[in-house]
């Protein structure tokens, strides 16, 4: 039996990777995008994916490795995986990266010599443009495609070095010695010809050429604008936008076109390549050329199972083409979930017309897809949803989500000047009735609960609960040892505060018994059980609204538990005036919407949260759990430490406003392998972050991509204090507010892939991060966006308040000064995400 195996590549756009198992060999083609080495978002890492198709631990070994061409969302994760010593293969079939990067034939490459921003945005010539991305996102892009070449070097020299056979292809004669060995498994190589290659070659020089001529006479070409600005000013203009589109089309008519057939099956995989439309004609003859290959493809055909080209592109599939398949009747899309563009409502539209006789899997909306060939019998498995699905990808509507999925707009009131609200939409009145629900699974188990209400004095839900199991241990508990939990005398410390949990979910979280010492050590305390709320933080705020009413003492709250347990409110930041004068593509990748924990605040009723929050998730550790309210705040020894990008320098001055010694390490050439422990009292960390990946943060320009810090640089932090500008630093759940789909289950993090919960895990008392992308100011005097809130926290933390504290007061002090100069709509609107975005995870006190 065949298997062919596509790979779940993930919640970016575009990506291939596909795993053969055949005639008893393996074959792993292309590795999806850069991100998709982790987990992310309900979608499993590449490395898991292999290990749970190939068995056995890494390193996996295959046959065969092939990179069909030079593009990031198909080189993807492969470098990260050769240098973490998780793939190695017998066989490289590898795009050859002369001709993919368009070096002259036996000369330099044409980059050489170029400044370092010149040779990026060379870089990003080869790519879709990404203007209409955020300035985080876009910093990110270009982080990827700069260290694309020399990633993709390293991993062909390391692969070589380890004792792999690479072949570099530049045309099928060069693969003679790699095709005679996979000869039992039917393999061929059907094109691109070596005058293919070429032609193709020769369209990147041009391009690549072109854009060097004209550099030097763009005014935005110099020290003072940053290296994303130039990228966008550049990548906005239709000449450089149209050479981008024929630098790319003409890498994507590179990608090797591999058949497999042997007496379970015909297989056709062809890349990106753009059978349809070539989508560049500066040498004419590639029409020719595309038109040989198609003849050649259909000749070998029919296929029991067809790779659509170029991610189910227009420019890669057509009412012809399949009537040149004839006879062809499975087909797969590979690409990521937000890949709003392809696969094509015309591709979807020609194979719904066929519905009858075709079948279609597809990445984006099947996760991984399977086929098993048996003599040309042909059957499937999908990871979800339904096989021969049409539907177009559609950006997300999210003014219609906010008024469907209850995401709160702060109110727009006439006296502007008095400065923006904190305020959320008032909540409903609360009566003041008892409710106790319990959840009791129906086996060999024993619950008591016991109530003690004092009348008038405390609100049922402040209640103590005593769960004794006597069943079986929840699984998410059998890890967890007594050494790691034992008591929480350190919460004496503390002022009063009122704690927010449900109690039942939590001990299914991280297990009866260390649920039951920290019901028993809060017991004293004010508790709140949100338990029944249904995933509705309107239900569990009226609930913690009834018990601060009655409690007017009480300086903060403090949520025990992820979103899973405390539900977060979705929260629109922008007011319904600025929202309707926002441009149609803000820029911004969570449309100015993002979790917030602030209707937990809210005393009195009227929508502004009049109290700190703070919230431990539990990330499915009790460790977590005892660690965190087992902190304890700095010992005031002063010392600190910071790493930030080497373009964000406002971070400098941030820093300064921490007394004691410590030192403002930048990346680059900071790296996560040469970082100093991570045991300061103040962490301030300014580094790009990404939402579908919570374990690393990056710098630029680090040699082969590597990150600044890593999850396992966090090995302890007690008493610390960590701040975090990384865009989605703060994010405990794998999607960001604007992504979540109606009724989408949302997915928490744990401390083994987040850093932020790591940090907690480890002993720090706080960990103050956004929920979303986060703006940083690069003029000076960096007086906007991300610099005033940063340094009213540290102004805050160093007058000795809690971090809780100083984070809700930096809050109150960043109104003072909105908008900071910024009289524009989407400055404003920067502004106002800002100052709602941030959140305090751990005790914070």
């Amino acid at each position: 039996m065949t298997e062919v195996h596509f790979l779940d590549v993930g919640d970016e756009k575009y990506g291939d990777c596909i795993l053969l198992k055949i005639g008893g060999k393996t074959i792993l083609i292309d590795g999806g995008n850069p991100s998709s080495f982790n987990a992310s978002g309900g979608h499993d890492s590449i490395p898991d994916q292999l290990g749970e198709l190939l068995g056995g631990s890494a390193p996996y070994r295959v046959a065969l490795l092939v990179i069909t061409h030079c593009h990031k969302d198909h080189i993807g994760c492969l470098p990260k995986l050769v240098s973490k010593n998780i793939l190695r293969a017998d066989w490289v079939l590898a795009a050859d990266p002369e001709m993919g990067w368009g070096s002259r034939l036996d000369e330099s490459p044409l980059d050489a010599g170029q400044s370092f921003e010149v040779r990026t945005l060379l870089a990003a010539l080869r790519e879709e443009p990404v203007v209409d991305a955020s300035d985080e996102e876009i910093a990110r892009f270009l982080l990827d495609i700069e260290t694309l070449r020399p990633g993709y070097l390293a991993m062909l020299e390391e692969l070589e070095e380890s004792g792999s056979n690479v072949v570099y292809y530049k045309g099928e004669d060069e693969a003679l010695d790699l095709l005679e060995e996979f000869r039992d498994i039917g393999m061929k190589i059907l094109g691109p010809s070596r005058e293919m290659l070429l032609i193709c070659t020769q369209e990147i020089i041009g391009t690549t050429s072109d854009f060097l001529s004209d550099a030097s006479s763009h005014e935005f070409m110099d020290a003072n604008v940053s290296e994303v600005e130039m990228y966008r000013r550049l990548f906005s203009t239709d000449e450089v936008a149209a050479d981008a589109s024929r630098s790319g089309a003409a890498l994507n008519c590179m990608s090797i076109v591999l058949q497999f057939e042997t007496s379970d099956g015909n297989i056709l995989l062809p890349g990106d390549l753009q059978f349809a439309s070539p989508g560049f004609g500066r040498d004419t003859n590639i029409l020719t050329e595309v038109k040989r290959l198609r003849q050649r493809i259909s000749q070998a055909g029919p296929y029991d199972i067809y790779k659509i080209g170029h991610h189910g592109s227009d420019n890669a599939f057509e009412s012809e083409i399949l009537t040149e398949l004839n006879g062809t009747l499975n087909f797969a899309i590979s690409t990521g979930t937000r890949s709003y563009s392809h696969p094509d409502k015309g591709v979807l539209e020609l194979l719904d017309s066929h519905k009858e006789t075709l079948t279609w899997v597809r990445t984006d909306r099947n996760g991984r897809c399977s086929f098993y060939l048996d003599h040309h019998e042909v059957t499937y498995e999908i990871q979800r949803g339904e096989a021969s699905d049409p539907r177009v990808n559609v950006k997300p509507r999210r003014d219609i989500v906010r008024t469907t999925e209850r995401v709160v707009s702060l109110p727009q009131t006439e006296a502007e000047s008095v400065g923006p609200s904190l305020s959320h939409r008032p909540l409903e009145p609360t009566r003041q009735d008892i409710e106790v629900i319990a959840r009791v699974p129906h086996r060999r188990t024993k619950v008591t609960i016991t109530i003690d209400v004092e009348p008038g004095e405390v609100d049922a839900d402040q209640a103590s609960l005593t769960l004794q199991n006597r069943g079986s241990t929840p699984a998410s508990s059998s890890s967890q040892s007594s050494a790691q939990t034992s008591g929480l005398s350190s919460l004496a410390r503390l002022p009063q505060l009122c704690f927010v949990t449900d109690i039942q979910g939590l001990a299914n979280n991280i297990g009866t018994e260390n649920a039951q010492k920290m019901i028993t050590s809060l017991q004293e305390r004010i508790l709140v059980d949100v338990q029944g709320h249904s995933g509705d933080p309107f239900v569990a705020a009226r609930k913690v609204r009834s018990a601060l009413s009655s409690n007017p003492g009480v300086r903060g709250v403090v949520l025990l538990g992820g979103y899973d347990l405390v539900p977060s409110v979705r929260l629109d930041v922008l007011p319904v005036a600025l929202r309707r004068q926002m441009p149609a593509d803000s820029r911004d990748p969570d449309d100015f919407v993002v979790w917030s924990d602030d209707v937990y605040g809210d005393r009195s009723g009227d929508g502004v949260a009049e109290l700190p929050i703070s919230r431990i998730p539990d990330g499915r550790s009790a460790q977590l759990v005892f660690a965190a309210l087992n902190s304890q705040p700095p010992r005031l020894v002063n010392n600190k430490i910071g790493v930030r990008n080497i373009r964000r320098p406002f971070a400098d001055g941030v820093f300064d406003i921490l007394s004691g010694n410590g030192s403002m390490l930048r990346s680059g050439p900071t790296v996560h392998t040469s970082l100093p422990s991570l045991t300061s009292e103040y962490i301030y960390l300014m580094l790009h972050g990404q939402s579908n990946d919570a374990t690393e943060y990056h710098g630029e320009g680090t040699p082969g991509n590597a990150a600044a810090i890593h999850l396992n640089n966090v090995t302890s932090a007690k008493s610390s204090v960590v701040f975090c500008g990384c865009c989605w630093g703060g994010l405990a759940v794998d999607t960001p507010a604007a992504l979540v789909s109606r009724n989408e289950a949302i997915n928490v993090r744990t401390p083994k892939d987040s850093i932020a919960l790591k940090f907690l895990e480890s002993g720090a008392n706080a960990f103050v991060g956004c929920t979303g992308a986060h703006y940083s100011p690069t003029v000076h005097p960096y007086e906007f966006a991300g610099g005033p809130m940063h340094t009213a926290f540290w102004k805050r933390v160093q007058e000795n308040y809690s971090p809780a504290e100083a984070l809700f007061m930096a809050r109150r002090d960043y109104i003072g000064g909105m908008f900071h100069g910024q009289d524009d709509v989407v400055g404003q609107a920067i502004e106002y995400k800002t100052l709602n975005q941030f959140t305090c995870l751990g005790l914070g006190w």
